[in-house]
C-alpha cells in the first residue's frame, strides 16, 4: 500500500509539472562578449524541459516593474545574465533568476569553462542546477497573486 508521504510526494510532482507546462519563462538579452550563443542554449534549455520562453520583451529596472510586467504578461521568472571573455580562451556565464511574482532575485549561477564549449555547458548543467528554482517559480506563479499597482490610466481631455 502507498505510504502518505509517498502520495503527497506524488501530488506534489503532479502539481509542479503542470505548473511548469503553464509556466512562462522571459529571457532577456545577455551582457558581455559572445552572449548570443549562450542565451539560445539557456533558450534551448528550458524550451526541452517544456517552458514557454518570452524573448522579446524589454528588460526593466525596478523590482516593481519586473512584478508589474511579471503579472500583466503572466511571466513566472525571468533569466538574465553576463558572459565575461578570460584569458586562455575560457568564459564565464552568470545567469541570474528573478521571480515573476515578487520581482526579486532567485538564485545566480556561475558557469566557467572554455569559450567554445561554454554554451554547451550551460545547456547540459542549467536544469541540473537551476531546475527547482524554476519549478518553484513556476509553482508560485500560479498561486492567485494581489495586484500591487492599479493600472494606469491616462486622462485625455473630455471623451467624444
Amino acid at each position: 500500500a502507498p505510504t502518505r508521504a509517498a502520495a503527497r510526494g506524488k501530488a506534489r510532482a503532479e502539481v509542479e509539472e503542470a505548473a511548469i507546462a503553464a509556466g512562462k519563462v522571459a529571457v532577456f538579452a545577455f551582457a558581455g562578449e559572445d552572449t548570443y550563443s549562450v542565451r539560445d542554449h539557456v533558450i534551448q534549455a528550458l524550451t526541452d524541459r517544456g517552458i514557454k520562453v518570452e524573448t522579446a520583451l524589454p528588460p526593466v529596472d525596478t523590482v516593481e516593474q519586473y512584478r508589474d510586467m511579471g503579472a500583466v504578461m503572466d511571466v513566472a521568472a525571468y533569466v538574465h545574465g553576463h558572459v565575461k571573455e578570460m584569458p586562455a580562451d575560457h568564459a564565464v556565464a552568470t545567469i541570474v533568476i528573478r521571480s515573476g511574482v515578487t520581482g526579486r532575485k532567485l538564485t545566480t549561477a556561475t558557469f566557467t569553462g572554455y569559450r567554445r564549449g561554454l554554451p554547451y555547458d550551460v545547456e547540459e548543467k542549467l536544469w541540473q542546477r537551476l531546475g527547482a528554482t524554476f519549478k518553484r517559480a513556476c509553482v508560485a506563479a500560479t498561486k492567485p497573486r494581489p495586484r500591487h499597482n492599479q493600472p494606469m490610466l491616462i486622462e485625455a481631455g473630455t471623451p467624444l
